[in-house]
């Protein structure tokens, strides 16, 4: 064999091995893979008409699917640490989709998602967007007019789509319909002014927007899906698409355990302050600008002078818009207009900065926005838990009663979390949310027609982990500090800290962790649940049906079971019990059965709800200690076995506690004869959710049961009244 043919044979035999190699994949790779599922999750769109149908998101489906796998396969072994952490962050969000399609469904279970008009945050179709400002140019009127004409057939097509619709989705959908109804009014009689040849297509699609919401209306009483998407599935999110480490009941006792804490730390802030003259209300617009704009200097000197971060051009000082007049203040008036300092980090140094953050971020995972609510922990959690970072660091030193409104804001957040987490855990309808915010709002500040609380819990009930986003970024952040601090020992600076962890862009706070700790996040892996995991509700009764209590309880020891008892009265004089849903206001104290066993948990009040038709019956329940411990088995309680006197001795002198709770509740009855700093560290554990332990005054007192008759009264309104009563979302973000 010649020397020629030994290299040619040579040759082939390399190009075989070659081929047959497997080829390492690069981060190149996993950006055109991305690039792909971005396009994926864009709907295909037809004269303006996005394609929702089920045919069309099941191909979806499908694809994702295959996309999955396809990610599954890359080799990232020798990756440098960002580039796994980008594949993190794409696998993350390929997870939304798939709970998107799985379980969220907003396609087929929320109206709301059509929205036509934008106005809001929030879950939406494709191509929404807001009324453009008048007159236009004539090159961007064929655009309009096509958006408008389109707007007909995109309702015609949520009709047919809306196959699973949730009662209380349905509700949000005709809140939705109402605003989009009154901002196409206003746009008609400017188009009348500026561009009359689009009023007749104007016109037409607010034709169509009442007869969706007309529909609704006419389905939302017979619906009875329930609007939660349960506790396995909000898990499940929580793990693989937010990358937290907790469970729906993790995070629960989370939320109480930061709802007492607020409390007590507020209770002793008043405590200390108690000498000091009350707040001074700003009450002009011209002291609410000078006052913001005093506070905003004053962060930012105080960041450059204590070294805590390296400040961007773009964070300037300016004049803050909007100044409300009108009785009663939406609880951030109540806090601003006190001092805008406690509250200033959220906007001011997270959210509006995030903005210029990611327009200047031209990496192509991480300066891409984010899908599927992936960055929820890192601006939420992160521009909640920076208010609490900077006072810690003495940002409020200077500003006397300031800490008061910090442990307040504390507080509204655990109790908005725990809504967050109840209405999904189906523990609470949206109405009884609304009611469980009140009734735990420290001082009253939430008043009964919120827009502010109307706002956050659509966005709560149509996105899941939004609200525990406020809960969670804190005890994260606190982690992470803790663990660098730790591996850094006296090397440690925080602005170093601050600006890596800004420079890592948006993305989850777990993943920020793993690339500076180089620790990665330890997350449960778990299948995901089946789509029937969404747990079913009672049968609806008969529209205008009321809901009368036949048995109830007003004192529970830890341990007893009672039997509750109530009953449905229809328009036709029929009486039903297998209509009423029983709902607690906390689960962690009580549990009610789907037959009105009620079982006491632990200490504390709460409130139990008998639903049926939109109409609502309440009680209060004070659960105490055990009075005693039960005989073990195998005793016939004639004797005790040796090592049960440690539990009979702690069982007598929780008894004595109980006696002390009782007295306290007594007397917050009669109107606070504790001061705030005694009931707060004596009576909390009895009292925790007694909205009248936490504000102390009978005026309040009396409003609730103002309250109690008004949202009994709401809760069996027609929907459309509900949006003429209790106003309308407004554009915030807290």
């Amino acid at each position: 064999m010649s020397r020629y043919t030994l290299s040619a044979l040579c040759l082939l035999l390399c190009d075989a091995a070659a081929a047959q190699a497997p080829v390492r994949s690069t981060h190149d790779d996993l950006v055109s893979l991305y690039s792909e599922f971005t396009a994926l999750t864009v709907p295909s769109v037809t004269a303006g008409v996005p394609d929702y149908t089920t045919a069309a998101m099941q191909q979806k489906h499908d694809a994702l699917r295959q996309l999955q796998r396809r990610l599954a396969a890359l080799d990232t072994a020798g990756w440098s640490l960002a580039d796994r952490v980008d594949y993190r962050v794409v696998k993350a969000e390929m997870a939304g989709m798939e709970f998107d399609h799985r379980v969220l469904r907003p396609w087929s279970r929320d109206p709301a998602f059509y929205v036509v008009i934008n106005f809001q945050f929030g879950p939406k179709m494709h191509g929404a967007a807001g009324l453009p400002s008048l007159p236009l140019e004539p090159d961007r009127i064929p655009a309009l007019q096509q958006r408008l004409r389109a707007i007909p057939g995109i309702l015609t097509q949520a009709q047919q789509n809306l196959t699973e619709p949730a009662a209380d989705l349905a509700l949000l959908g005709v809140r939705s319909k109402a605003r989009e109804e009154g901002l196409l009014l206003e746009f008609v009689d400017e188009l009348r002014a500026h561009h009359p040849s689009l009023v007749p297509d104007a016109e037409r699609a607010l034709g169509s927007v009442r007869s969706f919401r007309t529909w609704l209306e006419g389905i939302r009483p017979d619906l009875r899906a329930a609007a939660g998407i349960g506790v396995e599935n909000y898990t499940w999110f929580m793990h693989n698409v937010m990358l937290l480490p907790w469970s729906w009941s993790e995070l629960e006792t989370l939320g109480e355990r930061e709802l007492d804490r607020a409390l007590a730390l507020m209770a002793f802030e008043e405590h200390r302050n108690r000498a000091l003259p009350p707040f001074d209300v700003i009450d002009t617009r011209e002291e609410y600008v000078a006052r913001h704009t005093e506070a905003q200097q004053a962060m930012l000197d105080f960041l450059q002078r204590e070294n805590i971060m390296t400040v961007p051009d773009f964070i300037q000082v300016s004049p803050p818009g909007g100044f409300q007049t009108t009785a009663p203040l939406d609880y951030f008036q109540n806090v601003n207009y006190r001092d805008p300092m406690p509250l200033l980090p959220h906007d001011f140094l997270v959210h509006s900065p995030d903005a210029r953050r990611r327009s200047l971020d031209d990496r192509p995972i991480r300066g891409a926005r984010r899908l599927y609510f992936v960055d929820a922990q890192r601006q939420d959690g992160l521009a909640t838990a920076m208010e609490q970072i900077l006072m810690n660091l003495g940002s409020l030193d200077d500003r006397p009663r300031a800490r008061e409104l910090a442990y307040n804001l504390l507080a509204l957040r655990a109790v908005r979390a725990m809504s967050d987490l109840k209405m999904h855990g189906n523990e609470m309808s949206i109405m009884e949310a609304f009611q469980f915010n009140i009734d735990n709002t420290p001082k009253g500040w939430l008043p009964e027609n919120s827009s502010t609380m109307w706002h956050d819990l659509e966005l709560y009930l149509r996105q899941p982990g939004y609200g525990v986003g406020y809960l969670t970024g804190t005890p994260q952040m606190e982690q992470l500090i803790a663990a660098r601090a730790t591996q850094l020992g006296s090397a440690f600076e925080l602005s170093t800290f601050m600006d890596g962890f800004l420079d890592a862009g948006l993305i989850p706070i777990s993943l920020i962790g793993w690339e500076m700790t180089g620790i990665a996040p330890d997350l449960p892996e778990a299948p995901a649940p089946a789509r029937s995991a969404l747990r079913p509700v009672t049968p609806a009764a008969p529209p205008g049906s009321t809901v009368h209590l036949l048995q109830t309880v007003d004192t529970l020891e830890v341990g007893q079971q009672m039997q509750l008892a109530a009953e449905v009265r229809a328009p036709d004089g029929s009486r039903r019990d297998d209509w009423i849903a029983w709902r607690a206001s906390a689960s962690s104290y009580v549990s009610v059965a789907a037959d009105g066993r009620i079982r006491g948990i632990r200490p504390g009040t709460v409130t139990v709800s008998a639903i049926a038709a939109g109409d609502t019956a309440r009680f209060q329940v004070v659960v105490v200690p055990a009075r005693s411990a039960p005989v073990p088995d195998g005793l016939d309680g004639q004797g005790v076995a040796i090592n049960d006197f440690a539990t009979l001795h702690d069982d007598r002198e929780l008894a004595d506690v109980a006696d002390v709770g009782q007295r306290i509740s007594v007397q917050d009855e009669q109107v606070g004869q504790f001061p705030d700093f005694e009931r707060a560290v004596v009576g909390n554990t009895f009292r925790r959710e007694s909205a009248i332990a936490r504000r102390g005054d009978q005026s309040l007192h009396r409003r609730h049961a103002e309250l109690d008759q008004t949202f009994d009264r709401d809760d069996a309104a027609d929907a459309h009244l509900l949006v003429q009563r209790l106003g309308l979302p407004t554009e915030l973000r807290r």
